[in-house]
């Protein structure tokens, strides 16, 4: 089989590629177009790959002058991302006010150690970093800085984030294992 003329090697089924998918990556992407799947962009950026296209049963790489064809991407895994709530939203024809309270989230990965997480623009508010620290997005997350540039003001909100998270698990009982962690951590409490 060939791909624009070159040829396609199928890649042991052991092996396998790690990619980071951003949330622009979601937002901008179709999964429905190989070309343009999140994966797909998410895999052009790394430096060893020229070309991507991701489909529900495969995933294929350019390499200079070859197409390596592998596994089909984690189904599961891939709707994690994409119900990771504010991140795959279809983004607001209404800009955000310049004047938005904007939240960070140091979050400790067993990998990485302590990191700044990455969110979009409309996923950094209030809401959607309470849905992701409860839908479990975060591993393990440490601190909550808010800020607003506009009105020149920066807090840390850590505790009123576990309180609100508090407050969600007593109405709806929906809290992950690592936002369970998170509010007993900082409330003294076990949930």
């Amino acid at each position: 089989m060939k791909i624009e003329g070159l040829p396609v090697v199928e890649v042991d089924e052991r092996e396998q590629i790690t990619v980071a998918v951003r949330a622009d990556d979601l937002l901008e992407g179709d999964s429905a177009d190989p070309e343009r799947h999140p994966i797909a962009l998410a895999l052009r950026r790394q430096k060893d790959v020229d070309d991507a296209r991701v489909t529900k049963n495969e995933t294929l790489v350019r390499r200079g002058k070859q197409w390596f064809r592998y596994d089909a991407p984690d189904k599961l895994l891939f709707k994690r991302l994409q119900n990771a709530g504010a991140m795959t939203d279809t983004p607001s024809l209404v800009p955000v006010p310049e004047s938005s309270d904007v939240y960070l989230v140091l979050d400790d990965l067993p990998t990485f150690g302590r990191v700044w997480r990455e969110l979009s623009e409309e996923a950094a508010n209030k809401q959607a970093v309470l849905n992701l620290i409860a839908n479990g997005e975060f591993h393990d997350p440490l601190r909550i800085i808010a800020f607003n540039t506009a009105e020149g003001w920066s807090r840390d909100v850590t505790g009123e984030i576990a309180e609100a998270l508090l407050e969600r698990e007593a109405s709806k009982g929906d809290l992950s294992h690592s936002a369970s962690i998170f509010v007993g951590r900082l409330l003294n409490s076990v949930i």
